[in-house]
């Protein structure tokens, strides 16, 4: 009798152990966090692909930063700059590689606004020029005029600055 009941308890754990669970996660898709993750990818891809064609090798890690860890680090990077500090905190190489971008493009955003300031120096250092080759072209106009009127009382210009020598004598 309790044979039998063996029996069937062994057959029956037989048959338990030959079952096997599958487990899936109940998951709702969020279409717009797909988009954003490829998105990210995309842009990751496009950034590799543009150093490839640049020249360098290194294989970009995926940027996860949000917006607001970006702008604590270019705030840091401004203190970097600044000399308000003497180190940023890099915790990975994403975080290297974000710093060097950030410096990279200010270094170019300063030097486009040095080379804008340049141009309008040199813009204002050649009017000036051309006013003082106007106002030297009248001076010696007219002190040709006043030294032709000199001679007649006997005055003769030697250092060539008619127009001194003028408001000296007066």
């Amino acid at each position: 009798d309790n044979l039998e009941e063996t029996i069937s308890t062994a057959r029956f754990a037989q048959r338990c152990s030959r079952v096997v669970n599958e487990l899936k996660v109940n998951e709702r898709v969020d279409i717009e966090l797909v988009v954003r993750r490829l998105q990210n990818e995309n842009a990751a891809l496009k950034k590799e692909l543009r150093n490839q064609q640049n020249g360098v090798f290194l294989k970009e890690l995926e940027y996860d930063f949000n917006e607001g860890e970006l702008e604590q680090m270019e705030e840091n990077v401004e203190n970097y700059l600044e000399g308000a500090t003497n180190s940023l905190p890099i915790l990975s190489t994403n975080h290297l590689q974000t710093y060097f971008s950030l410096m990279r493009d200010k270094v170019a955003s300063t030097h486009s606004t040095y080379v804008s300031e340049i141009n309008e120096l040199r813009n204002q250092v050649n009017e000036l020029k051309q006013k003082l080759n106007t106002y030297i072209s009248y001076v010696g106009e007219n002190s040709s005029t006043n030294d032709e009127n000199d001679s007649t009382t006997g005055y003769k210009d030697t250092s060539g600055s008619s127009l001194s020598q003028k408001k000296s004598r007066n």
